[in-house]
């Protein structure tokens, strides 16, 4: 399975059938399994503080667990069997790719809400946020490239609608496999498939 160590190299991650092990790379506790899923999980992802495990499996849940404790701080479903997991800087965002190659987007709450990314009849091949969390940059396998409003900037009445198109460009041929975004939005580069 996958395997991914916390942002501050205290924790090793590693999913498994039904579930995820946690182990304390200083021993300081002993490996604990955060079980619940109903298949292999398939993804994994910490919050940039390193308070929380993402894990996402094919019986199409994410988990959330907290890091110290174990529990389950809350679940969401994606639509298909999730893949990637991709967080915001701030830790607020969620972005889960799955099997079909969509992309959904979650809050980070309690009661997650989830809202859609990417363009109609475009395969989504990747994303990442800009530093605020409030945009998203979207590139698809056709050599698209978006951005969309997050959650946060649909808050306000004059905000653009979560998930809402904020910029779209077909610069290649190919897929574009990943990029930056900048300050207010700017897209800092991005690479595609044979660059």
């Amino acid at each position: 399975g996958p395997a991914r160590f916390g942002p501050q190299g205290h924790w090793l991650a590693v999913g498994a059938e039904l579930g995820s092990w946690l182990l304390a790379l200083d021993g300081s506790i002993e490996p604990r399994f955060l079980g619940g899923h109903g298949k292999r999980v398939q993804t994994l992802a910490f919050t940039p503080d390193g308070e929380r495990l993402l894990s996402g499996a094919f019986d199409t849940t994410v988990r959330c667990w907290s890091v110290e404790s174990g529990e389950l701080d809350f679940l969401c479903r994606a639509y298909m069997r999730p893949t990637r997991l991709e967080l915001s800087g701030d830790g607020q965002r969620l972005y889960v790719g799955d099997i079909g190659e969509n992309l959904h987007a979650f809050r980070m709450t309690p009661a997650p809400y989830a809202y859609g990314l990417g363009l109609p009849g475009r395969t989504v091949s990747w994303a990442a946020f800009d530093e605020t969390g409030e945009r998203a940059l979207v590139g698809d396998t056709g050599g698209g490239l978006s951005i969309h409003a997050t959650p946060s900037q649909a808050a306000g009445a004059d905000a653009p609608s979560a998930g809402a198109l904020l910029f779209q460009r077909q610069d290649h041929s190919q897929a574009l496999l990943g990029g930056v975004l900048g300050p207010g939005g700017a897209v800092l580069t991005y690479t595609a498939a044979g660059s």
